[in-house]
């Protein structure tokens, strides 16, 4: 299986998409494999596909997982969740973390994907509410920049005041706090 997911995607940058389509319809290998394969092949054709492949994903019962493909199928999530953000499918990014429940967990990279499209669906309570229950997970610097996107600005006013006199050592905080400055 892992050979075959390197062959897909190593043959995804070149033009022959049609091809690896073809071939990995004549192969015998898991639900899994082959979802996975399909999605990246999709989002190199076609959004329409991408829309299908994901609601293959949404129907996948974790539940008959073997234990080798437990990686597997977090890398399915993942690609999927970032797949459906980029192609502005919010609602679908929105499915897939409820569907399998991924906030069960603080996963940064899920966590930001699933804040940024409901920003833009304009779930602002739910935002508010994840913020307060992952308190300790999330940054104190990308907490306000999250609010400052929600139009939390006064709020976000009152918490800079409390932090802006602390050192900040971190790159990406300092530069999210000189873009604060300027909102």
């Amino acid at each position: 299986t892992n050979t075959l997911i390197y062959f897909i995607e190593r043959n995804l940058k070149n033009d022959n998409i049609f091809e690896l389509d073809k071939i990995l319809l004549t192969l015998r290998i898991d639900d899994l494999a082959k979802i996975y394969c399909r999605l990246r092949i999709a989002e190199k054709k076609s959004s329409k596909e991408v829309s299908l492949i994901l609601d293959q994903v949404k129907k996948f019962d974790q539940k008959i997982l073997h234990p080798e493909q437990e990686d597997l199928f977090r890398k399915l999530i993942n690609e999927s969740i970032n797949i459906a953000f980029y192609n502005n499918y919010d609602n679908e990014v929105i499915e897939i973390v409820k569907t399998f429940d991924l906030l069960e967990e603080y996963d940064g990279g899920i966590f930001n994907s699933y804040i940024r499209s409901l920003i833009r669906i304009k779930n602002y309570e739910e935002i508010k509410i994840l913020l307060k229950r992952f308190i300790n997970e999330v940054s104190e610097v990308n907490r306000l920049r999250i609010l400052t996107e929600i139009g939390e600005n006064e709020l976000v006013r009152m918490e800079f005041e409390k932090i802006k006199n602390k050192v900040i050592e971190d790159p990406k905080d300092i530069k999210i706090i000189d873009d604060l400055y300027f909102k």
